[in-house]
């Protein structure tokens, strides 16, 4: 089959197109370090039909009353938006409703690593980061930090870097630093403290 023939290239187009869209603009808001290509064309096809579904009324209207013939520019326009702007809307909504905390809080159960299930949660603690080569980083882990998420291997950016004395508590914050990021590839173990403990 050659897909530049032009009733192929047309399927292709139409079960293709607009969940490719859906799909690369959730990706944009979601962290994702890439499909594999296999899994491309059967996500988007699943994606095109829930979009297709979804515009199924619009779709029966243009076609019903001979839409596209009596006016081909509103069409064109109308087929622009169920092709890239629903799709690309449908991806955004629900990444957007992917980070709500009312779906952080029912999807515990589906978290992945704990390293996911501790750190989405929007608190604030300290922090203390073992090292592989034994050292220890301290910080605070708050609004303006971020923890990598499944799949990206874990990273963390802690807002504030704080010294630590001999036993272990948190006694100033290092002066002239903007924060600190720590690889997870030197990461043993990261210690969280509610924010009254230390």
């Amino acid at each position: 089959m050659n897909v530049f023939e032009p009733n192929t290239l047309l399927l292709f187009i139409l079960f293709f197109v607009p969940g490719f869209v859906s799909m690369k603009t959730y990706d944009l808001f979601i962290q994702n370090e890439g499909r594999k290509a296999s899994s491309y064309l059967y996500d988007a096809i699943a994606y095109s039909a829930i979009n297709f579904a979804l515009m199924s009324w619009l779709i029966a209207i243009l076609f019903r009353y001979q839409f596209y013939q009596k006016h081909m520019f509103l069409f064109a326009i109308t087929m622009v938006l169920i092709l890239f702007i629903i799709p690309a809307s449908l991806g955004w909504g629900y990444a957007t409703f992917c980070r709500t905390e009312w779906f952080k809080n029912i999807a515990h159960g589906f978290v992945n690593r704990s390293w996911d299930w501790a750190l989405r949660k929007n608190k604030g603690f300290w922090v203390i980061v073992n090292l592989t080569d034994g050292t220890q980083i301290a910080g605070i882990f708050g609004k303006d930090s971020h923890a990598s998420t499944h799949p990206i291997m874990e990273q963390i950016f802690l807002q504030e870097a704080w010294a630590l004395d001999e036993s272990g508590k948190f006694t100033s914050a290092v002066q002239g630093a903007k924060g600190v990021i720590i690889l997870g590839e030197h990461i043993v173990s990261v210690e969280l403290f509610e924010a009254r403990d230390k």
